[in-house]
């Protein structure tokens, strides 16, 4: 094999390393990606659960007859507002069908 020759195998075998490397990140890229995703469906749920558990323990403070500090006060007036803007929406979508 003249050095040339030579010269053209080894390129070609350094690029097909390249190319498996390459191939094999994407594989490891797509599954990151995947994994992400789920994390952040996770959080996502896990924030709701943080905030409907927020929610419930001002109202048991309200309900006990605990005082509620301002920003609780405050905090359970935006979250009623929430539900009932969600009951409205429920609502009129039910009057659409």
């Amino acid at each position: 094999m003249n050095p040339l020759q030579q010269k053209i195998k080894s390129i070609s075998d350094r690029l097909s390393v390249v190319l498996s490397d390459y191939n094999n990140l994407l594989k490891e890229n797509c599954e990151l990606k995947e994994t992400i995703a789920g994390l952040q469906k996770e959080l996502g749920q896990e924030k709701r659960k943080n905030t409907n558990l927020e929610g419930n323990l001002l109202l048991l403070k309200k309900t006990t007859g605990n005082n509620l500090s301002n920003n609780e006060e405050e905090s359970l007036d935006i979250m009623l507002d929430q539900y009932l803007l969600e009951l409205d929406k429920c609502i009129a979508s039910l009057n659409m069908q």
